[in-house]
């Protein structure tokens, strides 16, 4: 979310009746958003957070046109016992806005029915009571006396601690564009950890598309900071402690459903692009190939790449072995 004075030099949106009512663990929000001017928010509603920061937003609404015309929304879910902050947020164009002042809520312990759940399991201590049938003396009484071991059905009083399911619907911070195409084209990712600057790390993905597909590198802001149009590529994996031309490289391994193969690429760290660097086709003899895995098989001179078929759960190693500033292949290994 951005701060709350970037939002206010840009946001074009105004709550009112901002509030909330707690009733046990269960608390439901409402608030009225406008616009200034007429958009479709991707989500709209009320989110909170915990004291240290933990996302606990209310349920989202989606897609809700906002403009002039007031919008009421209101939303429920339950909490575990704490204090929680909470404002108008919505989601436009790819980034969110909050509305708004902040303001907090209460969720407190079941307070009375909790201090008055100690007291009665001592009543099961007043079943000694039941001792009192001796003063029958009639000695088989006390054969009845294992009627105190009914007192254990106040056993059954832990099963009286019934746990409360809390609800939380993840909503993204950031999104990448939409990749050209449509059905299910976008899948697994890649993440790069800049370990000199992490916010100069990169989300590298793929698009099996049948026209268009290829590798696509984002920065952490969801901006595409490069596509390749290499194929139909499905999954990729990557390593970043492989040599290539004696110097340690981040190396990417991508399955091309297109020509039936695995693709290697290495990642300047510098320019956060990708290059191709295989030294030749490795063929997957399959073109149902999914999820590589990159792992090292001796330090400094070997990758390992393992895929799976849809149609057999099946896996083949293709081990790859450096070559100046290439990756070559041979394989199947086992």
């Amino acid at each position: 979310m951005i701060t709350s004075a970037q939002a206010a030099a840009v946001e074009p949106y105004e709550s009112n009746g901002l509030g909330v009512v707690v009733s046990g663990a269960t608390a439901t929000a409402s608030v009225t958003l406008t616009a200034s001017v007429q958009t479709v928010a991707k989500y709209a509603g009320i989110c909170a957070r915990t004291t240290t920061g933990t996302s606990a937003d209310f349920p989202m609404r989606k897609r809700v046109a906002l403009g002039p015309t007031p919008v009421t929304l209101t939303s429920s879910r339950t909490f575990e016992v704490g204090t929680y902050t909470y404002r108008a947020c919505v989601h436009v164009n790819g980034r969110w806005y909050d509305v708004g002042d902040q303001k907090s809520f209460v969720v407190p312990t079941a307070g009375s029915s909790d201090a008055d759940g100690p007291a009665p399991s001592p009543t099961p201590s007043s079943s000694p009571t039941v001792s009192d049938s001796p003063t029958a003396t009639s000695s088989p009484a006390p054969t009845s006396s294992p009627t105190p071991t009914s007192s254990s059905t106040a056993t059954s009083s832990p099963t009286e601690t019934t746990a409360t399911a809390i609800r939380t619907d993840v909503v993204p911070r950031v999104e990448t564009p939409d990749l050209p195409g449509s059905g299910d084209i976008a899948d697994d990712p890649a993440i790069w950890v800049n370990p000199k600057d992490p916010s100069l790390s990169v989300v590298v993905g793929t698009s099996k598309a049948g026209s268009g597909g290829g590798l696509a590198v984002y920065d952490l802001a969801g901006r595409q900071l490069q596509f390749r149009a290499d194929g139909k590529l499905n999954n990729v994996d990557l390593r970043t402690d492989v040599q290539l031309g004696g110097v340690p490289a981040v190396v990417l391994t991508a399955t091309d459903r297109t020509s039936n193969r695995l693709r290697f690429y290495r990642l300047d760290p510098t320019t956060r692009q990708v290059q191709p660097v295989d030294a030749r086709t490795v063929s997957t003899g399959s073109s149902r190939t999914a999820s590589p895995c990159t792992a090292p098989r001796r330090a400094g001179r070997t990758l390992s790449s393992a895929r799976r078929t849809a149609a057999a759960s099946s896996s083949t190693s293709y081990a790859t072995t450096r070559d100046e500033s290439t990756l070559t292949g041979s394989g199947p290994l086992r």
